[in-house]
């Protein structure tokens, strides 16, 4: 199994109908949130939230009865963030018409520890100490006395 994407597929039920008999706008965001939130615990294996969702298309109506196919995949991490790109697709099953219901063109933005990114910074900040310990051990062997303004320019390592 990818880490990076996870897909959902089921049938659109009567309870996501509108007035129109299409499946409902908000049911689809719904599908979208709990998509990118699965694909972004998959990959941080953190509790995540949505911060910021954008760029939502409605290209075609899904019809009651489709099949529906959310896709999310991972295209982005940072240290605190994911971006997250997810596309439906619908099937009627009785005509074998396929249809890409909507296009999300921004990504949804999730805040999470990018578990991978902490790992990287944590090592890199212990291979500095280590750095910073060498070059302290061999300015002290290498100097007899330290001046107070040479300890005043060392900065704290973190």
């Amino acid at each position: 199994m990818q880490k990076n994407i996870v897909t959902f597929r089921f049938l659109s039920e009567p309870s996501d109908v509108n007035f129109g008999g299409k499946v409902h706008g908000g049911a689809v965001m719904k599908w979208i949130d709990q998509a990118a939130y699965t694909c972004a615990v998959n990959w941080s294996s953190q509790y995540c939230v949505t911060v910021y969702v954008g760029g939502i298309r409605f290209l075609n109506p899904i019809h009651i009865g489709d099949i529906v196919e959310v896709q999310a995949r991972l295209i982005y991490t940072g240290r605190s963030s994911m971006h997250i790109s997810v596309d439906i697709a619908t099937l009627n099953p009785k005509t074998k018409a396929e249809a890409k219901a909507k296009d999300i063109t921004a990504k949804a933005k999730t805040a999470a520890a990018d578990v991978k990114a902490k790992a990287d910074t944590k090592v890199k900040a212990v291979t500095a100490k280590a750095k910073t310990a060498t070059a302290g051990t061999t300015k002290a062997v290498g100097a007899k006395t330290t001046s107070a303004a040479n300890k005043a320019k060392r900065k704290p390592v973190l």
